[in-house]
């Protein structure tokens, strides 16, 4: 039996190597599309700026929502983990200040592009989603950040 070559090798999230490019080029295309043209970009455009067939695109993204709650979960997950690199290089409170910029700068990102696919009728691909959105790594974010501010009495112990 011939022995499989590395590019046919599962991730450990189940995906071969060529389906995570796929999904990365995808990903990558409807940020850049999104930024120039809003988020009323067609899955057919990202498709094709992305160098993937329809088919491929539709496979891991059956709909807008799904594609756009995947680049924000990972956004989200992203900016959780900002913060130990922001402490590291930042005094605490000009950490938890960038961060608290980030954060919001992500909010309102998010909710324009949200705003404008449900007004479009699209629906949250599963409505329980958010609770799986990484907001629980963004809560213990905060409190590192506000943490370490207070103890560096940056910030009084009433803040939390």
């Amino acid at each position: 039996m011939p022995e499989k070559t590395a590019h046919a090798q599962p991730r450990r999230d189940g995906l071969r190597a060529d389906a995570r490019r796929s999904i990365e080029r995808i990903v990558s295309a409807a940020v850049e599309l999104t930024a120039a043209q809003g988020p009323e970009v067609t899955l057919e455009e990202i498709a094709k700026a992305a160098r993937v067939a329809p088919a491929t695109l539709y496979r891991h993204f059956p709909s807008r929502m799904h594609l756009f709650e995947y680049i924000y979960r990972g956004r989200t997950e992203e900016l959780a983990d900002r913060a130990a690199t922001l402490l590291s290089t930042l005094g605490p409170l000009d950490a938890l200040i960038q961060w608290l910029r980030e954060f919001i700068d992500l909010g309102i990102e998010s909710d324009i592009v949200l705003s404008s696919l449900l007004g479009q009728g699209l629906r949250e691909s599963d409505p329980d989603a958010n609770q799986r959105w990484g907001y629980d790594k963004l809560a213990t974010a905060v409190e590192d950040l506000l943490g370490a501010a207070q103890r560096a009495k940056d910030v009084g112990p009433d803040i939390k």
